[in-house]
């Protein structure tokens, strides 16, 4: 597992919300079925104003495809964030609010 995150880390990736090519230590990704990455200033933005704001069921992959397959489904009950994940790209206090609102 070890050498898969070392090569992770300094793989360049495409965030899929700024497009911007990122090295992986820049970035998240999220086991998704399609395994999106985004780089996590972007994650952070995006997870953080869905808590914010109240909206959980923003916090999920926002890839195309998957907000795609998840529409779909609609009716579907979605697994949850994984919390250490979620405390990676949004700290502990936007966690806390989460699972609150959860």
């Amino acid at each position: 597992m070890h050498t898969q995150q070392v090569e992770f880390s300094a793989t360049s990736f495409t965030c899929g919300i700024c497009f911007e090519s990122k090295k992986g230590r820049s970035c998240i990704s999220l086991p998704c079925s399609l395994a999106c990455v985004f780089c996590t200033e972007c994650l952070e933005a995006c997870w953080g104003l869905a808590i914010r704001e109240g909206a959980i069921a923003g916090v999920a992959c926002p890839g195309f495809d998957c907000i795609k397959a998840r529409v779909k489904a609609e009716g579907v009950e979605e697994e949850d964030v994984d919390q250490e994940l979620l405390k990676k790209v949004v700290g502990q206090a936007l966690t806390e609010r989460y699972v609150w609102l959860k």
